[in-house]
């Protein structure tokens, strides 16, 4: 979505299936109640949900429900940017997701001055954030660790002289983290007679397991993480060949 975000790009939200991890997503959205709840939602939303699922407990009108929170946090977004990111407060902690994603660029300051004027000019970071550029907005449902989990997202280009650079952000991800936010340079090539690319990426991600590792357990989070990376890289290989040989 580049444009105004509206209540119909999510009506195509489904989560009638027989899927372990659709199951588990329903059964924490029945749940919800406006004290407790083990998803990411301010007090409010939690009330919210919680009222809507109960009176419309079918799986579908479930997919609604959450269509509907979900609208009105993309909403925000586009109104208020990473500034007015609700927080996540109805499992008793209060954790801001704009924090977080700040908070991770600035332990890594070699990465935030590589990167300084696309973080400014998206609003995430600087003294004097420009908000200039106009993101590309998204929602996907996606399984994490065997749960399903919905995320909205935004993407901001930026291009350079002779390359581009972009940020992928997840600005709400309804659990198991916080939020993530991919950082990318990437400099058209060429290899022989092909045209390539070539891609320098940092990936961050905040989430309450990660606060608490160290030793051995970061290393193995790491790894996980560097895994991940690299399935995404082949399937964007793989894409790409697919739409070469057609």
């Amino acid at each position: 979505m580049r444009g105004r975000c509206e209540a119909a790009d999510f009506q195509s939200l489904n989560l009638k299936s027989n899927q372990g991890a659709i199951r588990w997503l329903l059964d924490k959205t029945l749940a919800t109640t406006a004290d407790k709840s083990d998803l990411n939602l301010t007090r409010a939303e939690a009330q919210q949900l919680a009222n809507c699922a109960r009176s419309n407990p079918d799986p579908q009108d479930i997919g609604a429900c959450w269509g509907e929170l979900l609208h009105e946090r993309a909403a925000a977004f586009q109104r208020e940017g990473f500034d007015g990111l609700p927080p996540y407060e109805a499992n008793g902690v209060t954790v801001s997701p704009g924090t977080q994603l700040r908070d991770m660029l600035r332990d890594q300051p070699a990465v935030a001055r590589q990167f300084a004027t696309l973080l400014r000019e998206s609003g995430l970071l600087g003294s004097e954030r420009a908000e200039s550029l106009t993101p590309t907005l998204y929602w996907t449902l996606f399984e994490a660790n065997h749960h399903a989990t919905l995320s909205l997202g935004a993407i901001y280009l930026l291009p350079q002289d002779d390359h581009y650079q972009l940020m992928d952000v997840q600005y709400y991800v309804s659990g198991k983290y916080y939020a993530a936010a991919t950082l990318s340079e990437i400099w058209p090539i060429r290899v022989g007679e092909k045209l390539g690319a070539l891609v320098w990426r940092g990936d961050f991600v905040a989430a309450p397991t990660l606060a608490f590792t160290k030793g051995t357990d970061r290393i193995i989070y790491g790894a996980i993480l560097l895994q991940e990376v690299k399935k995404v890289v082949r399937c964007f290989q793989d894409d790409l060949k697919v739409k070469q040989l057609r």
